[in-house]
């Protein structure tokens, strides 16, 4: 055999290739689930409690737990680490499901003052179910108008 030949021979077999696709899908679920555990979790939970200090604040008529302004930018934070913990950055209209709580409670806190017999009420509804309601709402419908967005943008009709 000569030095000099061409040798007859593949530089990575199919085995080593399919090797190195699970190796490099295994390593993107790990960064994931690491992903997910120290930005998504973290910002859920922050953003949980901004939502349930604004709820119990502006529903219960408890004393302050949270200043509203404070709430609002931890939502913020906090809704930003979920979006970066689920790598969804170019789904930038999900933010308003996360910010329409603090949203609303920021509205009804600046017309609190102006209510002075509270909200209008034609169903005379418990005020803590009033409350919840006018929290949640928002957030129901924000939610639907992203996904239909989403759906509209990608070709699929919802």
């Amino acid at each position: 055999m000569n030095t000099h030949e061409p040798r007859d021979f593949q530089m990575v077999s199919a085995k080593m290739s399919e090797d190195r696709n699970n190796g490099e899908r295994s390593w993107q679920r790990i960064e994931t689930a690491i992903r997910l555990i120290l930005l998504a979790v973290p910002g859920l939970l922050i953003v949980m409690f901004c939502w349930l200090a604004l709820i119990i604040e502006f529903s219960y008529g408890e004393p302050l737990l949270m200043n509203p302004l404070v709430a609002a930018f931890l939502t913020l934070v906090g809704s930003l680490m979920i979006v970066g913990g689920t790598k969804q950055w170019r789904r930038w209209g999900y933010l308003w499901v996360f910010l329409s709580i603090p949203i609303v409670a920021l509205i009804w806190a600046s017309l609190s003052p102006f209510l002075t017999n509270g909200p209008y009420d034609p169903l005379r509804m418990h005020p803590k179910l009033l409350g919840m309601t006018i929290f949640v709402f928002p957030m129901i419908v924000s939610f639907a108008i992203v996904s239909r967005y989403y759906a509209w943008k990608a070709g699929n009709s919802k």
